[in-house]
């Protein structure tokens, strides 16, 4: 029995450095994005710095001991050529859904406040491998959308991104359909 108990602590562990681990690569395939977009005069979009404070400073070696504090900023802001602004939350699950609780309720209200503002507010959702670009009103929408309060593959599809070795999520992988379409 004990045995058991250390096999499913080690396997949710592991579990977990691979989600971290593909969180990350997910965010930095979002920043060589935003290089892409930055190197053709497309948009200048940057990553909000993870709100942190010095717990211990070593003035010996320079290094310090933080804290990171509560996140309350989406992930990524900045202006798409012509002078709209942008912002959006970078999320990745290894999982077939992504679940609209991941989304806290500070960047919540910060996508809604920043869309009623005019700016254009997504959620870069990486969802089993492939990314989608979401938008805010979709996002925080989908138990009206889609009837529950996650997204699967299937729901967002229409969403999905161009990657290459960078996310590339000024580019729908297929045009959309609009209402004025229909």
């Amino acid at each position: 029995m004990e045995e058991k108990n250390e096999n499913e602590k080690l396997m949710r562990k592991y579990r977990g450095a691979v989600s971290r681990s593909q969180g990350l690569l997910h965010e930095k395939m979002i920043e060589a994005g935003c290089q892409y977009y930055r190197q053709r005069g497309a948009a200048y979009i940057v990553k909000e710095p993870e709100p942190f404070r010095v717990i211990k400073k070593d003035k010996r070696t320079g290094r310090a001991m933080i804290q990171f504090v509560h996140h309350a900023q989406p992930d990524f802001h900045g202006t798409i050529k012509g002078g709209k602004s942008i912002v959006f939350e970078a999320k990745y699950t290894h999982t077939d859904r992504i679940k609209q609780a991941v989304i806290t309720p500070e960047q919540a209200a910060s996508l809604t406040m920043q869309e009623k503002l005019g700016a254009a507010a997504f959620v870069c959702a990486g969802i089993s491998g492939r990314v989608f670009m979401i938008p805010w009103i979709v996002f925080a929408n989908m138990d009206r959308i889609f009837g529950h309060k996650y997204a699967l593959i299937s729901d967002v599809e229409q969403y999905e991104v161009k990657t290459d070795m960078a996310i590339r999520f000024l580019e729908y992988k297929k045009t959309r359909r609009t209402k004025n379409d229909e």
